[in-house]
């Protein structure tokens, strides 16, 4: 694991695992999501991004449950050069806004469950919307910004159980470092399954239960 971003260690594995699940999840039935489908939404959304006026260092929230959107929308903001500001779908509305404001949000991401703590802000998109749909499907871009190892991956904000939650900025080159430590003690590998359980807004889910799988070209539950 050579490479030093979020986006080029995604697109590493994308390329040489392309037909492998990615993703499996139970909606009424299992569903399978391979790497190559998970680059193309990933591609879609930052094209989306980009074209619709999205610049290099905007933060982009994403206030959902854990589902594969969350996590192609997550690559997807860094494809496109931007912040993003995952946020507890458990919030209530006041909560919510609270950390949209603090942390300049230009754009949120959001599912059906969590419309009512986004409520009337001004640029936002359901992953249960039609227009998802159609973003998904609308033609990509062939070139995206450079992506560098000390650019702004993640804002996470704290619990905020012993004051008002704090945003603690984390690069590129943080999330990977790490990620190269967790890959050398070898207790993930490609061929293995990862079940993903706890919310990906927390460092911890985020890098072993997404982060680390996606990196190995393992599948995740």
């Amino acid at each position: 694991m050579n490479a030093d971003t979020i986006i080029s260690l995604f697109l590493a594995s994308a390329r040489k695992y392309g037909d492998k699940s990615a993703f499996t999840y139970f909606d009424g039935s299992w569903k399978t999501v391979p790497y190559r489908k998970i680059l193309g939404w990933t591609k879609a959304i930052a094209s989306y991004l980009i074209e619709s006026g999205v610049k290099s260092g905007d933060r982009i929230a994403i206030v959902s449950e854990n589902r594969v959107e969350w996590c192609a929308a997550y690559l997807a903001i860094a494809m496109s050069g931007s912040v993003a500001v995952p946020i507890d779908a458990q919030l209530g509305a006041s909560e919510v806004d609270n950390l949209l404001s603090d942390s300049g949000a230009v754009l949120v991401f959001h599912s059906a469950k969590t419309a009512p703590a986004i409520g009337d802000f001004s640029r936002a998109v359901n992953f249960d919307s039609a227009f998802f749909g159609e973003v998904l499907a609308a033609p990509v871009r062939d070139t995206y910004p450079p992506c560098l190892e000390e650019d702004l991956a993640s804002i996470v904000y704290t619990s905020g159980t012993t004051g008002t939650p704090k945003g603690v900025m984390l690069t590129h080159r943080n999330f990977c470092t790490d990620a190269r430590a967790l890959k050398g003690v070898n207790i993930v590998g490609h061929s293995d399954t990862v079940l993903s359980i706890l919310p990906l807004h927390h460092t911890y889910a985020f890098m072993c239960t997404f982060l680390v799988p996606l990196f190995l070209g393992a599948t995740i539950t």
